[in-house]
């Protein structure tokens, strides 16, 4: 049976990082003995609380970073002093910290190709049809341990010494960061420290209520030669397998600041996650290359791609406020009342979005330079092609009220107009070309609460989205 969460309240009031720990007068969130000793090749059981023995506090603030206490009884002190080597600090006395907000699924290894689907690659022998033109077994190998880099890139390992807090980099330890206090007191050593929200691994979703901790002391009575004793949250944990942590949960960060960050929950999308600082401006995804046929890999898989969070919304649609990002492998569309997200949408690749209002009802018009394979409308063709869709909100959702792919002549530069009656109610939406005299290649009137296909009566038009390859 799995260990209940833990809630790690917020850092106490008036905290700062001075070495003085009376303000924690909470319940330590773990005390460390023996019972938590690893049992490992050259590791020494403790001989008792005054060998090595911890009370360990940890709070949580969403701006400010992860705080942390930690009081140890150890009747051998060894600190490294702050301009210790890496190798003495990881052969001394000191705390260290593992932390985990989960990981971002990846999609197969493989890649898109636009009309035909997915090629996805399991083993070498899905290889059999992908040697032309390139290594397809080397590319293999090189995307697994590609994954799992970036799967380790979702943990954070840290050490709090008396050289400072310092996030561990392969066998290196990264310069200080941060604020920390190590030092030693009658009976044993303190440390109290801030881990701020840049030496925290990725987020997974947004808001992040969870994570997974991991505390270990480690007690070196010894000499500097080896590592003596260590005592930890979990002593049969898996530093690789966060699931054999230590489960915690957390105040909510707020996402009031881009209140379009909230899309990495609402799409529903395994591969989106955020920074952990709670004011970041870039959303991360993992996706394929999608590229047209007879294609070969020229880039990894899976590419992270970036979507960059709007200060501001895009506008009012049906009373709502909309905010719009997007990146070349698609985009957010996000619905929200008074600074709370009401619904979402995924936009196409290279999409260009544009409110368009009239006094009866608004719409949020989207178009896009493409290719005419990706759609099928002749397999394997790559003339240009242009994209059309169209929202309306009802209740905070995006509700589609149009969607359509036209091949115009030579380069697929377009117009989109809007069309309204003379009272300024919205009637409806047209496409021609880019020259003034170029003729209409598709017209849509309003059908109800859709928009068909066919010309409006008495519209006048005015262009609200220019489409250039």
């Amino acid at each position: 049976m799995a260990a209940p969460a833990l809630a790690l309240p917020p850092p106490p009031p008036g905290f700062v990082v001075d070495g003085d720990l009376a303000e924690w007068t909470a319940p330590p969130t773990w005390v460390l003995g023996a019972e938590g000793a690893l049992v490992g090749k050259g590791l020494e059981p403790p001989r008792g609380p005054e060998d090595v023995s911890a009370e360990v506090r940890l709070a949580f603030d969403p701006v400010r970073g992860l705080a942390v206490s930690v009081r140890v009884r150890d009747d051998a002190v060894t600190l490294p002093g702050p301009s210790a080597t890496d190798e003495r600090v990881v052969r001394s006395d000191h705390v260290e910290l593992w932390v985990s907000f989960g990981e971002a699924p990846l999609p197969p290894i493989g890649w898109g190709i636009g009309g035909v689907g997915e090629i996805t690659l399991g083993s070498e022998a899905d290889c059999a049809d992908h040697r032309e033109g390139f290594d397809c077994p080397a590319w293999l190998r090189e995307q697994q341990q590609l994954r799992r880099e970036l799967t380790a890139g979702f943990r954070r390992q840290i050490l709090l010494s008396e050289r400072g807090l310092q996030v561990v980099v392969g066998p290196a330890l990264d310069p200080p960061i941060g604020e920390a206090v190590v030092r030693p007191e009658p009976g044993g050593w303190i440390a109290e420290a801030l881990v701020p929200p840049s030496a925290l691994p990725p987020m997974v979703t947004e808001p992040t209520s969870a994570a997974r901790v991991l505390v270990e002391i480690v007690d070196n009575d010894l000499g500097w030669d080896r590592q003596e004793s260590f005592v930890s949250t979990a002593p049969r944990r898996s530093r690789s397998d966060p699931s054999t942590w230590p489960l915690v949960t957390l105040e909510r960060p707020s996402s009031s600041k881009h209140p379009s960050a909230s899309a990495a929950a609402l799409v529903g999308h395994d591969g989106w996650w955020r920074d952990a600082d709670p004011a970041s401006t870039v959303l991360h995804r993992f996706a394929n290359v999608t590229a047209g046929y007879q294609f070969t890999p020229g880039k990894t898989s899976p590419v992270t791609w970036t979507l960059p969070l709007a200060d501001v919304p895009l506008g009012e649609l049906g009373g709502v406020a909309v905010w719009a990002s997007s990146c070349d492998d698609g985009g957010i569309l996000v619905a929200t009342r008074d600074g709370r997200s009401l619904g979402s949408a995924t936009t196409a690749p290279r999409t260009k979005l544009v409110i368009a209002r009239g006094s009866d009802r608004a719409i949020l018009v989207s178009g896009r330079n493409t290719w005419a394979g990706e759609f099928g409308l002749r397999p394997g063709s790559a003339n240009a092609a242009v994209a059309i869709g169209a929202y309306g909100v009802v209740d905070g959702r995006f509700v589609p009220v149009l969607s359509s792919v036209i091949e115009p002549d030579g380069e697929g530069r377009v117009l989109l107009e809007l069309g309204l009656a003379a009272d300024g109610r919205l009637v409806g939406l047209r496409v021609r070309g880019q020259e003034e005299d170029a003729p209409v290649l598709k017209s849509w009137a309003w059908k109800g609460e859709v928009l068909q296909e066919g010309e409006p009566a008495g519209a006048s038009w005015t262009e609200v989205l220019r489409l250039t390859p």
